[in-house]
C-alpha cells in the first residue's frame, strides 16, 4: 500500500511537473507569437516611415567660408567666389595671380535690367593674359571664364570672345593700360534661378545647407551681353543666353616662369573712366555698385519722456507788518 501510495504520489507529481512545463510551453509560444506581431508591426511602422520619408541632399557648411562672408553691402571681389591661388587687394577691388588660368567674380550679381562696370588691366607681363565677361555661380573657377557654358568673356589676345570654350572673333585686341567696360542687359522676366537664402540644418553634431533643386534655365530672349575697350563699344558680343544670376568676372593666367602676377582693377561705379555705353535697343545700364543691398537706415535715439512740470506750492500768507496787530474780526 505504501508503495503503491507513492506511485501515485510520483505519478501526481509528475504530472504535476509535465503540465507545469506544457503550460510554460504555452506561455513561452504565446509569448513568441506577441513578439513576433510587436515585430513585426514595428518592421512595417518602419518600412512605412522609410517609404514615406523625404531625403534631401545636405552640403556641409564650410566654417571657413562662412567666416569671410563677403559684405552685402558693398560690390567689389568676392573673397569666396574665386580660385584659392587668386590674391585679392586690401579693399577687394584688385585680383592678380600667376601660373594659369583662374578666374574671380564679384561679390554680387544680377538677373534683370541693364548693369555696366569697368575692369583696368593694370599689369600682364610677357606671358600674361586676361579673360574679362560675365559668369553665374557654376562657372568653374579653376578655368578661365567662357572656358564652360555658364561663362561669356572678351579675350585679350585677338580681341575674340569665348563661350562654352569656343572662340569666335569679335572686337578690337586689349592689353596693358586699356579700360574695358562690362554690359549686361536681362528683360523683365529673367529668373535668378539660384538659391539666395539656403535653409541650415544640423545632423550628427555639423551643420548642413539643403542642397535644393534649381530650376532648369531657359534661354532669354532680349538679353544682350556687350563690351568696351577705353570708351568705345564693340558691338554685342552675346544674345539671348540662359536666364540666371550673372557676376562681372575676371581670368588672368601667367607662365610659371613669370614671377610678377597679372593683375586687373575693377570699378563698380558710380564714376567712370568713360561714360557708360549706349547699346542700341537697350536701356540705359546702372552702375554696379547699385546691386548691393541698402542699409535700413538707422532710427533716431529714442529721447527720455519730459518730466512732469512740478506743481507749483501754494502761496504763503504774506506775515503782518512789524508793529502792527493782526485786524480783529469783525464783531457780529
Amino acid at each position: 500500500m505504501a508503495s503503491a501510495g507513492a506511485d501515485v504520489q510520483a505519478a501526481v507529481a509528475k504530472g504535476g511537473a509535465e503540465g507545469t512545463a506544457a503550460d510554460q510551453a504555452n506561455r513561452s509560444k504565446k509569448q513568441e507569437g506577441k513578439k513576433k506581431k510587436k515585430g513585426n508591426a514595428t518592421q512595417e511602422e518602419l518600412a512605412l516611415n522609410q517609404g514615406q520619408a523625404d531625403f534631401v541632399r545636405v552640403v556641409r557648411v564650410e566654417p571657413k567660408k562662412e567666416a569671410h562672408a563677403d559684405d552685402p553691402y558693398r560690390v567689389a571681389l568676392s573673397k569666396n567666389g574665386k580660385a584659392t591661388q587668386l590674391v585679392l587687394s586690401e579693399d577687394k577691388l584688385t585680383v592678380s595671380g600667376t601660373k594659369g588660368f583662374r578666374t574671380a567674380r564679384a561679390t554680387h550679381g544680377v538677373f534683370q535690367g541693364a548693369w555696366y562696370c569697368e575692369a583696368r588691366v593694370v599689369h600682364l607681363g610677357e606671358s600674361g593674359h586676361v579673360r574679362l565677361g560675365w559668369c553665374t555661380r557654376k562657372a568653374e573657377l579653376q578655368a578661365p571664364v567662357g572656358f564652360d557654358v555658364h561663362g561669356y568673356c572678351y579675350r585679350d589676345l585677338e580681341g575674340s570672345k569665348v563661350h562654352a570654350g569656343k572662340r569666335e572673333p569679335y572686337g578690337q585686341q586689349y592689353g596693358e593700360g586699356d579700360v574695358v567696360g562690362l554690359y549686361i542687359y536681362m528683360p523683365d522676366g529673367g529668373r535668378p534661378l539660384e538659391v539666395r537664402d539656403r535653409r541650415v540644418v544640423r545632423y550628427k553634431g555639423a551643420l548642413y545647407y539643403l542642397d535644393e533643386h534649381e530650376p532648369d534655365a531657359q534661354p532669354l530672349q532680349g538679353a544682350v551681353i556687350a563690351f568696351t575697350r577705353n570708351g568705345e563699344l564693340q558691338g554685342p558680343a552675346f544674345t539671348d543666353f540662359p536666364d540666371g544670376t550673372y557676376y562681372p568676372a575676371a581670368s588672368l593666367y601667367t607662365l610659371p616662369t613669370q614671377t610678377q602676377g597679372a593683375c586687373v582693377t575693377f570699378n563698380f561705379g558710380p564714376d567712370f573712366a568713360y561714360p557708360m555705353p549706349e547699346v542700341p535697343g537697350c536701356p540705359a545700364p546702372r552702375p554696379m555698385c547699385e546691386a548691393a543691398e541698402t542699409k535700413a537706415p538707422t532710427p533716431p535715439p529714442e529721447q527720455p519722456p519730459a518730466a512732469a512740470p512740478e506743481a507749483a506750492a501754494p502761496a504763503e500768507a504774506a506775515p503782518a507788518a512789524a508793529g502792527t496787530d493782526a485786524p480783529a474780526e469783525p464783531a457780529n
